[in-house]
């Protein structure tokens, strides 16, 4: 599973996500975080945050600095990132604990009738 994070200036709010991550029930999720050009404390507060992260990678990378479309663009053609699934989140949600384990969940049931229906 890899959650891929878009940030800009969001130091407010980023560290309430962060431990919402943290908090998945989902046990390895490697979290991306493409950062575009903050002039705040969030690279502090992501770098900070790496020494606590104990559910797989987390990886800070430098976002293109032409808006968060784009940015969510370059994270997706990213060749280091390489899993099963892919979550996007903005560095402002906080998500329920069970909302990863949720989704796989149900995109392993929907494939598996697919592939029965087949």
């Amino acid at each position: 599973m890899a959650v891929l994070m878009g940030t800009r200036d969001g130091a407010a709010y980023i560290g309430d996500q962060l431990q919402s991550l943290l908090d998945q029930s989902w046990p390895h999720v490697d979290l991306w975080v493409s950062n575009d050009g903050s002039t705040d404390p969030t690279l502090a507060i992501i770098e900070a945050w790496r020494s606590r992260w104990n559910k797989g990678s987390l990886a800070l990378v430098q976002g293109p600095r032409n808006g968060f479309a784009a940015n969510f663009r370059s994270m997706i053609i990213e060749p280091r990132v390489d899993a099963d699934y892919y979550a996007f989140c903005d560095q402002d949600d906080v998500w329920e604990p069970d909302r990863l384990e949720s989704a796989i969940r149900w995109m392993s049931f929907r494939n598996a009738l697919v592939q029965s229906i087949a």
